[in-house]
């Protein structure tokens, strides 16, 4: 016979622990000093058997030395060794290793199934607080750990397994999760009874599952490991369970424990109730006591007969509402529903109350009336709460229903004759009260609730008055389950495809119907709101008319008055529904219009946003953050928005249905006259452009994919003037740039150029500050596209509003010189950058602009300072930006990581590598924490960083992020793009270092191909491309070409006196020197001298420059001398 084990884990820390010496002490201390005792003095040892840090080991064992009055790990033990708990410290430490064994098995049998990650469904039906109760929250976990992926969520049970903890009587079962059980497949079912179940008749409903009976089983670990083997019979986790069998013998010794019991058994003598009772039976006088207490119990439970079932069966006192359900041919079974309504009334309160909270046409009037069906209480009954004197009317019907007597109808009629009305409905409800508590249980309804307020008078509350019974509410108003009196909140929800497709199918009742597609069909219910309503609409509608579905769809996109009526009229003839979707949004959007002057500019600005993850700070931009607060709470109401939480943000969103949206803009379109030239449109313009501007501004990326597809839905909606779609697509144009992550979007290509060419074409408007700003957007993205002369103009535009006198505005003209900086250096014309940023940084510091955009002008500075050589200017510039950077923002902010690498390019320029890497790999860890892996940020700092391993002569790790950084460019651009050309020359370079000359050849190949139609151009950065297509063609020995590229190279560099220029007189120095190598016997002496000398005076000018520009310890200085060194050699 398997050895007893405590079943739950509670159970692990006998009392008789807790307290050793008169020293009380925890569960964890407790453990700590059961491995000491057995030899685990290490804090690594003993947290690797609980498991847990070991650092907390150590500050568990200073105060259990603190609580002893002692100060080492063996005084513990001494302090242990003079108490009389050894043996059961001893115990305890067994059963610790037999839960590290067996987790350790349940991890094991997870790798063997993590092939099939089953999912499992956990269902309970046992009352809370019974040992099954606290059996789900251990199988839950034990089931996750060996690899199930386990749910509450019953709608699941597709091809998965499900286990369900049958209740102790399974008389106590119910009609509807016999029903419910019907779903699950029989293979993959497991029931689990308890003791005695097994003696117990089944329900017919429940033949054919598989069963497990906890009675034949002494302790937990075996019963888990039983239960996972039965769903996988044949695998390969034999093997582990024998194993754990085997440790658990070896562990355990079950001389030293009690004998054996059943480990689901109770034990009774630990009960103080089982105790009492032990000591009165051992008393003679209970005897006589207890006989007194028979005949008292007798007694009550005889009146208690008399006045609920005997009397009730004499006078007929039972009210019944009419609940009228659809057909049953048309009718919509939702049992996950049904279960979470029989599981929210499992507990012992007097009076339970649960609330159906869901949008108009969700269900939950009929959910509530199928249930009351089901009910055996003497009264079920529905109150109509729609609004005040509807609730009154209902209320009243139900008193006439409850006066059954002669005497009660008179006691109705003198009610009805009172003039006060208040006295007269304060009497009605004592009358209904009354009633209540004497034929309890009673089952009631209260329908169409709008606020708790409203109902509160009418609504039971204390058992004492109004007896026993259960209460459904339903409702909209989603701030309802903030009251205390109710116990459970469901919401109906959306209909899954799966039930819309079923109630259509019903509801057409149409051969032909089964015979399409059902692609088709499920496409058509796709366009439709999930919820009962709109099915059951839709379905009647094409019954009634047989048009097409498109048709159907695009007459609900419309809504016109007179699709509405006719579906109204649809609706009145099916008896189903009383009000159309259209009708009822524009109910609640009327009463909200009325509640607040300013709801109706809120809810047109939510109506033209996409309708998911509306930020509430966007709202607190349009209107007063209290305003919108009450606007909020009255959505919520309606059911017309739901909030949203999300863990990377703290900032509430909302969100709402998308036909709840569309109804919503149609008739705020039509009820409030709206036009291209309505103030409100150009309030939402103007807020959606702030709000966007200053995202963009702080380069806050999360954000920004946030708020483009509310740019994005408003533009679409096509009711804004040409300027205002203007200023919305500068902004979606600097977005779609700022995160370009290419979903669906080719952000780098023309569609983001013809998006940008309609914003400039549409921005034409005496708002000129506004113009400025858009201008300065779609610069910067030109900026990046490398329109450098589109982008100028723009900067130049902004330039000229900005130092007009009507619209003078120092600090917005400093940060477009910034921009325009940014543009000369980009083109290499650094002169000018740094005449335009330098003015922009004294004005940043002369009108204490933010703090932001100084440190970004600071690192375009520092770049330009490298530019023209002045490289302890540029090391100064750009220590000074990741000063402010580091003062004022996180330190692993974006930007501290994008002027890192800019230093590490200065550094790079120096030939100190070594120090460049360390840049290069702390920019590239910040980067990596902002953008996604294939961001283009991320691919710049990896081929800066590639080239730098390579001057290192670390070439693996050059080819590994060279090759990541073109994985990335490839996604991002076109084959033929130069900057594609950039990364591969880089790449063919390192391969060409790790001898790999074949690649490195096909590389060079693909490089000069891309670079062919990028040489006609008088830049810096095309003399750098020039620069490297000599390399290569110095490399294939195509010399003649390669000295006219590099001579074209060469000329733009010096005539704008360019630091790189000794570059390209090294280059041009190895072409000589190559033809020098080249010539014939004959032609060697002649020509021979005249090319060495000709490389030596283009490396001494190279040397010249470098000595002028780089420190003494310069690597660059160092190699052209060792050049020129072994010419001769």
């Amino acid at each position: 016979m398997q050895t007893s084990l405590p079943f739950l884990p509670e159970d692990l820390y006998p009392r008789q622990l807790s307290l050793i010496r008169e020293i009380p002490f925890t569960r964890r201390e407790i453990d700590v000093m059961a491995c000491l005792l057995n030899g685990k003095i290490a804090s690594k040892r003993i947290a690797y058997l609980l498991p847990i840090d070991p650092r907390t080991i150590d500050t568990f064992i200073r105060n259990i030395t603190l609580k002893i009055k002692g100060n080492t790990r063996e005084e513990i033990i001494d302090f242990l060794e003079t108490s009389d708990k050894i043996p059961l410290l001893k115990k305890h430490y067994a059963y610790l290793q037999i839960e590290v064994a067996f987790a350790k098995s349940l991890k094991d049998i997870c790798k063997r199934l993590q092939e099939n990650r089953p999912f499992c469904i956990l269902e309970n039906k046992e009352e809370e607080g019974s040992f099954h109760f606290f059996l789900v929250t251990l199988l839950q976990d034990h089931l996750k750990l060996a690899g199930f992926q386990v749910t509450h969520d019953t709608t699941k049970h597709k091809d998965n397994y499900v286990i369900c903890i049958l209740p102790s009587d399974l008389q106590t079962l119910s009609p509807s999760f016999a029903h419910h059980l019907k779903q699950y497949p029989k293979d993959k079912t497991l029931l689990l009874l308890s003791i005695g179940q097994e003696k117990q008749i089944l329900p017919k409903e429940l033949k054919g599952f598989k069963t497990l009976s906890s009675e034949k089983y002494n302790n937990y670990y075996f019963y888990m490991l039983d239960i996972i083997k039965i769903f996988f019979p044949n695998s390969k986790i034999d093997a582990i369970i024998l194993s754990f069998q085997d440790k658990y013998k070896r562990i355990y010794d079950p001389r030293s424990d009690h004998p054996p019991q059943p480990f689901m058994q109770v034990n009774k003598e630990k009960l103080p109730f089982f105790k009492h009772i032990k000591f009165m039976m051992l008393s003679r006088k209970w005897l006589v006591s207890s006989a007194l207490l028979i005949v008292f119990f007798m007694i009550i439970g005889f009146f208690n007969l008399y006045r609920t079932s005997g009397h009730n069966s004499q006078q007929h006192f039972i009210a019944l509402s009419e609940l009228p359900l659809p057909t049953k041919s048309v009718f919509l079974e939702r049992p996950e529903l049904f279960q979470e309504i029989d599981k929210g009334f499992r507990k012992r309160d007097s009076i339970q109350t649960i609330a159906l909270l869901g949008i108009g046409g969700s269900g939950k009037t009929t959910l509530a009336r199928q249930y009351a069906h089901e009910q055996k209480a003497n009264i079920v009954w529905e109150i109509n709460a729609e609004n005040n004197g509807n609730l009154y009317g209902s209320f009243e019907n139900f008193a006439h229903a409850l006066g059954k007597t002669e005497e009660e109808k008179r006691t109705l009629q003198a009610l009805q004759e009172l003039k006060n009305s208040s006295e007269r409905k304060e009497k009605l409800i004592i009358f209904v009260k009354e009633r209540l508590k004497l034929y309890s249980p009673w089952f009631l309804i209260f329908d169409n609730v709008a606020n708790f307020s409203d109902i509160q008078q009418y609504f039971p509350q204390d058992s004492k008055t109004w007896g026993e019974g259960k209460i459904i509410l339903t409702t909209r108003n989603n701030n309802i389950q903030n009251s205390p009196l109710i116990s459970h909140v469901i919401s109906t929800g959306e209909l899954t495809p799966e039930q819309k497709l079923g109630l259509f199918t019903k509801i057409m009742n149409d051969e032909t119907l089964h015979s399409k597609k059902s692609e088709e069909i499920s496409a058509f219910l796709e366009q439709l709101p999930p919820f009962p309503l709109d099915i059951s609409v839709a379905a009647y509608y094409l019954k009634s008319t047989n048009i097409p579905y498109v048709q159907y769809i695009e007459k609900l996109n419309s809504y016109t008055k007179e699709t509405n009526e006719l579906q109204e009229n649809i609706l009145k003839e099916t008896g189903v529904y009383t009000r159309t979707r259209y009708a009822i949004i524009a109910h609640s959007l009327d009463h909200l219009i009325k509640n607040h002057k300013d709801f109706s500019d809120l809810f047109l600005f939510i109506s033209l946003l996409d309708s998911q993850n509306i930020p509430k700070s966007l709202l607190d931009q349009y209107k007063n953050s209290d305003i919108v607060d009450n606007f909020i709470y009255q959505l919520k109401k309606h059911s017309l928005i739901t909030a949203q939480t999300s863990p990377s943000s703290l900032e509430p969103k909302y969100s709402m249905h998308r036909s709840t949206q569309s109804i919503s803009l149609a008739y705020l379109i039509e009820s409030l006259k709206v036009t291209h030239e309505s103030p409100q449109l150009r309030e939402i313009t103007f807020t959606l452009d702030d709000y966007a501007d200053k995202t963009i501004e702080q380069e806050d990326f999360a954000r920004m994919e946030m708020i483009a597809p509310h740019l994005e839905k408003t533009l679409r909606a096509g009711l804004l003037t040409g300027f205002s779609q203007g200023l919305l697509e500068s902004k979606l144009g600097s977005i779609y740039y700022f995160v370009n992550n290419d979903k669906e979007k080719h952000v780098l290509d023309s569609g983001l150029k013809i998006l940008i060419k309609q914003a400039i074409e549409h921005l034409s408007s005496k708002d000129t500050s506004r113009m400025a700003r858009a201008f300065l957007d779609i610069g910067t993205v030109y900026t990046e596209l490398r329109l450098y002369k589109e982008a100028e103009a723009l900067f130049q535009k902004a330039i000229h509003i900005y130092e007009t006198e009507d619209s003078r505005d120092d600090l917005q003209l400093s940060w477009a010189l910034s921009h325009l900086g940014n543009i000369y250096r980009r083109v290499g014309d650094y002169d000018k950058a740094k005449r335009i940023l330098e003015k922009s940084i004294h004005l940043h510091k002369e009108y204490k602009g933010d703090k932001q955009r100084a440190a970004r002008s600071l690192g375009y500075l520092g770049s330009v300072y490298r530019g023209l050589g002045f490289y302890q200017k540029a090391i100064h510039a750009l220590e000074e930006s990741l000063d402010i950077y580091n003062k004022n923002y996180s330190r692993d902010h974006f930007r501290i990581g994008w002027t890192l690498t800019r230093l590490g390019n200065v550094y790079s320029d120096l030939g100190d590598f070594q120090k460049a890497k360390e840049h290069f790999e702390k920019g590239l860890m910040i980067s990596k924490k902002y953008f996604p892996e294939d961001h283009m940020n991320l691919a710049l700092t990896l081929t800066y960083l590639g080239n730098c391993y390579r001057d290192l002569n670390e070439y693996e790790k050059s080819r590994d992020v060279l090759e990541q950084s073109l994985r990335i460019h490839k996604k991002h651009f076109e084959q033929k793009y130069r900057r594609m050309g950039w990364v591969l020359y880089h790449l063919a370079t390192t391969y060409k270092a790790l001898g790999k000359h074949k690649d490195a050849q096909k590389f060079y190949d693909q490089v000069l191909e891309i670079y062919a139609n990028y040489c006609h151009e008088d830049d810096i950065e095309t003399a750098g491309i020039l620069r490297n297509m000599a390399r290569i063609c110095l490399d294939k020995n195509r010399l003649d070409e390669a000295e006219t590229l590099i001579k074209k190279s060469l000329k733009t560099l010096q005539s704008r006196q360019h630091v790189d220029a000794y570059r390209s007189l090294e280059v041009l120095g190895e072409i000589y020197l190559k033809k020098a190598g080249n010539l014939s016997d004959n032609k060697k002496n002649q020509e021979n001298e005249h090319w060495k000398n000709q490389a030596q005076d283009l490396f001494s000018q190279a040397l010249e420059i470098a000595e002028q520009n780089f420190p003494e310890n310069s690597l660059h200085i160092e190699r052209i001398k060792l050049r020129k060194k072994r010419m001769y050699e």
